[in-house]
């Protein structure tokens, strides 16, 4: 399992180096997301074309591929910042190297590749039923992460696919961890006593937030929530706004902080945020 003590991370590199390599990241994966839309089973939510990070095997992954030979899965791997098509057996079918390339030039090569998977390439290229944002980079040829950047994401990526297995045992739910290509957020989603759905993850930063952050929203199934009486913590904020209303932590709130000390702060927040989303229902 990756640990890293998030209280160096912080101090050696800048949030906007973790920024650059979340959103190098975002556009990369698209990739993957396009592979996931063409080739695996629709889903009314398009949950058929997100992604999982693998901290054990150091990569993202897409989902599984039904083919004449076998399944396949599609996965970047973030020590080599190369795509591959993996068999069942974990055996590499086909890489493509995306440094010094753009992601059109990437694209294209993986195209011309996918038949060695026993994959019809038309249609794999097609947009993305969603749009992000243009960065400086996007059509620039693909630079190596700086490698502390790195880690730092993989930390908070991890850490939040283990909160998010962590909830869903508090509730006793069942749902999926995973990378949503669109925004980019690691996340879990669930309905509580079927009276209401919860949101949880971990998401880019924007506009609201200024940093990378955790969030939990409430979705009742009848009615509508008020928040009165919320709970509330140095550490986190309610963010009551026209489109979207929820609790927000900042990843800075974790600067300087010991692995245990992010995790009980951490911990306080989604605990006493569910509790009081599920208390409204």
């Amino acid at each position: 399992m990756l640990k890293i003590t998030i209280c160096h991370t912080l101090c050696l590199i800048t949030m906007k180096d973790y920024n650059k390599a979340d959103q190098q990241l975002h556009l990369l994966c698209q990739i993957i997301g396009k592979a996931n839309r063409r080739y695996v089973p629709e889903k009314a939510d398009e949950s058929h074309t997100n992604l999982y990070f693998d901290s054990w095997g150091n990569k993202i992954l897409g989902r599984w591929i039904q083919t004449e030979s076998g399944n396949v899965i599609v996965a970047l791997d973030l020590k080599t910042f190369t795509f591959e098509v993996l068999s069942s057996s974990r055996n590499k079918i086909l890489t493509v190297s995306t440094i010094g390339k753009t992601i059109e030039e990437i694209e294209r090569e993986f195209e011309t590749l996918l038949p060695k998977a026993g994959l019809d390439p038309a249609g794999f290229r097609a947009p993305m039923p969603h749009a992000i944002p243009e960065y400086s980079f996007s059509n620039l040829p693909q630079e190596a992460i700086d490698p502390k950047a790195l880690d730092q994401w993989k930390y908070f990526r991890e850490l939040a696919n283990r909160s998010c297995n962590q909830l869903l045992g508090y509730a006793q739910a069942e749902s999926e961890v995973r990378v949503w290509p669109e925004h980019f957020d690691t996340g879990v989603y669930f309905e509580y006593d079927g009276k209401i759905g919860i949101g949880f993850g971990l998401a880019m930063e924007d506009s609201m937030a200024g940093a990378p952050y955790f969030y939990m929203a409430g979705y009742p199934k009848t009615g509508s929530l008020v928040f009165e009486n919320l709970p509330k913590s140095p550490s986190w904020k309610w963010e009551l706004g026209e489109h979207w209303k929820g609790a927000i932590m900042p990843v800075t709130m974790f600067e300087l902080k010991s692995d245990t000390q992010i995790d009980k702060i951490l911990s306080d927040y989604i605990l006493q945020t569910f509790d009081w989303y599920i208390r409204q229902a």
